[in-house]
């Protein structure tokens, strides 16, 4: 038997898997997975997992801000808001926890954007916040 002598039983055939990008929300994906895409996209960009409960509420805030601070509310976009208040914010005090920090700023960011609008509609239209 030479090395050139194939057993035709034994050939395997190549399994060609589909390329799936499961970062990159389609615009024909319902919302609710676009939201978890998203969801999933902060998480990784804060270093955290997924499944922590303990950060579900400042994971919301936080990819409400980064939606809000985002042109395009894609993936890579959501990561560089997040990552970029994180600079901003620099590094937290001792024992403070930097997602919570952050989720706090992100809280109190949108809701002084959110607080604005109603006192700007309030005064029709002037800008009060001077």
């Amino acid at each position: 038997m030479s090395i050139n002598d194939v057993d035709e039983s034994l050939k395997v055939t190549p399994v060609v898997k589909a390329k799936s990008t499961p970062d990159v929300p389609d615009e024909n994906l319902s919302d609710t997975v676009a939201e978890e895409v998203q969801l999933n996209a902060v998480t990784k960009a804060l270093d955290i997992d997924a499944d922590d409960s303990n950060y579900t509420d400042e994971v919301r805030w936080l990819l409400d801000y980064a939606k809000d601070q985002s042109e395009d509310n894609s993936v890579e976009g959501l990561r560089w808001a997040i990552r970029e208040l994180e600079i901003k914010i620099g590094t937290p005090p001792f024992l403070e926890d930097r997602v919570k920090l952050m989720a706090r700023y992100a809280y109190l960011f949108m809701e002084g954007k959110k607080t604005s609008k109603e006192l700007k509609k309030l005064t029709r239209g002037i800008d009060v916040s001077k």
